[in-house]
């Protein structure tokens, strides 16, 4: 029996495989981190990746859900344009609360490190959650109109690749770099997660400008039937 690729169950497999790599290789990732850097290192990265979590809830949380449900609807509609114009203005919107994300971090960050967290030290990882977080953001806002073209391929591909990118890069950057304080960890393993977002936002941007030249090319909306 011949399955297709663009059945639920052909995409639920892949999903499912997909979901039990990562754990594994996260498995890894801590594992290394915690052998690297130590209780009182993953203590700070923690710390720093609690603020990173509320910044992208604030950032992408809405918005991936609206770009996501907003291209499958133009997909049903066989708009090409419309999901076009959905990631476009979703970019825009994220461009805008980035900015004044960092208005507000940048000047805050001492208060915030020395005070709320009571680790002064970590300021330079809080600061470097900036470019990492407009990075992931653009990578999100790809894998959310994918799954919205019901498109499961290009996320689940960059996922993979950008786990492992990110334990090489952190694991580099540790063992590289020499470092004496915890604090100085946590923000190498920032920079880690950067070069790992570069990758995985250049791919998921490179391959939706592939598929959206293939709309143009091939014109009418009608003809991209097979496709949607």
């Amino acid at each position: 029996m011949k399955i297709r690729k663009q059945s639920i169950f052909y995409s639920a497999t892949l999903l499912i495989a997909a979901s039990i790599a990562l754990q594994l290789m996260g498995f890894l990732y801590r594992i290394i981190l915690s052998r690297l850097v130590g209780g009182e290192g993953m203590g700070l990265y923690q710390m720093v990746m609690s603020a990173y979590t509320l910044l992208q809830a604030v950032t992408l949380s809405g918005l991936s859900v609206a770009v996501s449900r907003l291209t499958a609807e133009s997909r049903a509609q066989r708009d090409p344009a419309g999901m076009t114009a959905v990631l476009r203005l979703a970019r825009m919107v994220f461009l805008l609360l980035v900015a004044v994300a960092a208005a507000l971090v940048v000047p805050l960050s001492p208060w915030v490190a020395g005070h709320l967290f009571d680790a002064p030290q970590i300021r330079p990882a809080l600061l470097c959650l900036l470019p990492c977080l407009l990075l992931t953001g653009f990578e999100n806002l790809g894998k959310a109109s994918f799954q919205g073209m019901g498109r499961v391929v290009p996320p689940i591909t960059s996922e993979l690749a950008e786990q492992l990118i990110r334990i090489l890069a952190v694991a580099s950057l540790l063992l590289a770099v020499p470092w004496q304080d915890p604090a100085t960890a946590a923000a190498l393993i920032i920079g880690g997660m950067i070069v790992s977002e570069v990758f995985s936002s250049s791919l998921l941007t490179l391959w939706l400008r592939r598929v959206h030249r293939g709309w143009s090319g091939k014109g009418h909306a009608g003809r991209l039937g097979g496709r949607f």
